[in-house]
């Protein structure tokens, strides 16, 4: 025991001696004490310095091998020497492991020699496998790609990977012939990274990309990838949706006449391209004149002619994948929903494109009757999502005939569906009747969608801290705001509630807006690029509300198209800087659609294409 006595001072003595952080030693002890002692036998486990201790062991193993001291074996790489340690090399890479295995020859030369990478690649290589890091270019680092997959260096692989993908992020860093070798490389080495990053640039570039020669290099399958990528953009934020498929069927038109051979794929290509969208001019001057169209697809243009001068085409009525725009997240959109008994009919108004396009109809089941709307992005793609009595949720599709449903959790009726900026979820704001006391009870759920699978993944979420009759929710920044008639009947005006999406909270507090009787209806609207506004279009006055400091004023008197007009006559909403307004009752079996850029009161408003409906259900649009 007396030894354990001085080792515990000695060891007492250098634990206070420590003088850095970076030095300190650990101890570890994991046998059972004797007498509450430690065994003279017993052994204590000395760690070094983590990373300081490791960067200087491959240090000084890196200053041996660039001396050749110590050095075991020597690797050839198109006749020039790499002396090398052999036991770093196996220690990372499993092929140098197997090579250097006694049961191969090569386990007891001095030499050997490795094929099918470049002398560059291999000096590089090393200098990963001993000092943690490498310096590349483009094509050096795609030569130490090769050299590590087939080395079987896995870290080093995805370290070019994310070399690659990020260049290409890069604008005018890569020619658009080289961003097809990358898409290629990707998809040789299985590196969906580096793949979806190349492919992602062909798409938004494509109409630049269709003009090289590696495009008509490209093979039909390769061809058919991107033509039927829906998901992604074809061009760029100017080209209109005529233009965008008159490019396209250019494109697809050069790849086929550079090789005669190529003319079986035609109509296989063509079936991607949305003929009903061009304009009809363009489909008589140009279309219709090309022989290889005449010849192998003119059912094409049948659908074309039928969808732009029939009235059924004009409706709406004939629909297929081809008469659906490609639109993102990125492009502003106002939509609009007409439920006629069990079926529920959707439009959206584009503006860059200043048309409306109809969308399928959804069948709805079992005497649902739809009760909120919004759009949202499932990856770059615009979807649309509509919630109905019964707690179902349909998800559509923009750009595809998909549609896609759920139900939610409970007896629960979805009054409300919000999209947030930057957050992949849906979140639906929904009630439930208690059937023994007739109370109504609130409930909240988030929604993530994945266009793989068949349902959407349901998480549920506090439910609003004062439950609400009639209201409305809208979006400002990561905040969910909520105006409506409390179920409470002895309070006579309207609340605010705010559920903060960072936090999956509510506020503590509720904002009262006792100016604001409980009927009628109001609606509520964020104003575009305030990060804590709000205002209320009532009666002819719009209010607005300021979360700051948490008070409302009437902003100016709301003008109206016609003096005689309330906000009660439209479906009001404001997006892009402006006040897009439709009318609620038809004027001549039509439902103007009107807009007023904000930024400008007084003016004059301006009339756009009329919804092709004489009626709407709910009005909404993308959010800001």
């Amino acid at each position: 025991m007396a030894v354990y006595h001085i080792l515990r001072r000695l060891v007492s003595a250098w634990a206070a001696s420590r003088q850095s952080a970076a030095d300190k030693v650990e101890v570890s002890v994991s046998v059972e004490k004797d007498d509450g002692g430690q065994r003279e036998d017993e052994f204590t486990e000395i760690f070094g310095p983590g990373d300081k201790h490791e960067r200087a062991f491959y240090r000084r193993l890196n200053e041996q091998r660039e001396a050749g001291h110590f050095c075991d074996v020597a690797v050839v790489v198109e006749g020039r020497n790499f002396p090398a340690h052999r036991c770093v090399l196996a220690a990372q890479s499993d092929y140098f492991l197997g090579l250097f295995n006694q049961a191969f020859k090569e386990g007891q030369q001095k030499e050997v020699k490795v094929r099918e990478i470049s002398a560059d690649a291999m000096e590089q290589v090393l200098t990963f496998l001993y000092t943690g890091s490498c310096s590349v270019n483009v094509w050096t680092a795609v030569e130490v790609l090769q050299a590590a997959d087939m080395l079987l260096l896995a870290d080093l692989k995805q370290r070019m990977v994310d070399y690659l993908a990020n260049l290409l992020d890069l604008a005018k860093k890569l020619s658009p012939d080289s961003v097809l070798f990358m898409y290629r490389l990707g998809q040789k080495y299985n590196s969906d990274k580096l793949e979806l990053a190349a492919r992602d640039k062909i798409m938004t570039e494509f109409f630049v990309f269709a003009m090289t020669e590696d495009f008509l290099d490209m093979t039909k399958d390769e061809l058919a990838t991107f033509l039927t990528d829906n998901k992604r953009v074809i061009g760029g934020k100017k080209v209109t949706a005529e233009s965008r498929e008159e490019l396209v069927f250019q494109s697809v038109l050069r790849w086929v006449q550079a090789d005669s051979s190529r003319e079986q794929h035609i109509k296989e290509l063509m079936f991607n391209v949305r003929f009903p969208l061009m304009q009809a001019s363009y489909v008589i001057d140009v279309v219709m004149k090309e022989p290889l169209i005449r010849a192998a697809c003119p059912e094409f243009i049948d659908e074309a002619m039928e969808y732009q001068i029939t009235e059924e085409g004009k409706r709406g009525d004939l629909q297929t994948s081809r008469t659906r725009p490609v639109l993102t997240v990125s492009d502003s959109v106002i939509c609009a929903l007409k439920q006629d008994g069990s079926r529920a009919h959707l439009a959206c108004f584009v503006m860059k494109h200043n048309r409306w396009y109809e969308l399928q109809t959804l069948c709805l089941q079992g005497g649902e009757s739809v009760t909120c709307a919004t759009t949202f992005g499932s990856g770059p793609a615009l979807s649309l999502m509509v919630g109905t009595s019964s707690g179902r949720v349909y998800d559509v599709q923009v750009t595809q005939l998909v549609e896609l449903s759920t139900r939610l959790p409970g007896n629960v009726a979805c009054d409300k569906l919000v999209s947030v900026n930057g957050s992949k979820n849906v979140y639906a704001l929904c009630s439930e009747r208690n059937p023994s006391t007739g109370s109504i009870v609130s409930r909240m759920f988030s929604l993530s969608v994945e266009h793989s699978i068949d349902t959407a993944s349901c998480e549920e979420l506090p439910g609003l801290p004062f439950p609400l009759i009639q209201y409305e929710a809208v979006v400002q920044q990561q905040k969910i705001w909520v105006l409506g008639e409390s179920a409470d009947p002895g309070q006579a005006y309207k609340t605010l509630q705010c559920f903060d999406v960072s936090s999956s909270t509510w506020s503590d507090s509720v904002v009262p807006l006792t100016f604001l009787p409980k009927t009628p209806h109001v609606a509520c609207l964020p104003i575009p690029a305030s990060k804590s506004a709000l205002c209320f279009p009532y009666k002819k006055s719009m209010l607005r509300f300021c979360e700051r400091v948490a008070k409302w004023a009437e902003v100016r008197h709301f003008g109206l198209p016609s003096p005689s007009d309330t906000v009660d006559d439209y479906h009001i909403m404001l997006q892009q800087f402006g006040w897009h307004l439709l009318r609620k009752r038809p004027v001549n079996g039509q439902c103007p659609y009107l807009w007023q850029s904000m930024l400008r009161p007084g003016q004059d408003w301006h009339y756009k294409p009329s919804l092709p409906w004489d009626g709407c259900t709910i009005f909404f649009g993308t959010s800001q």
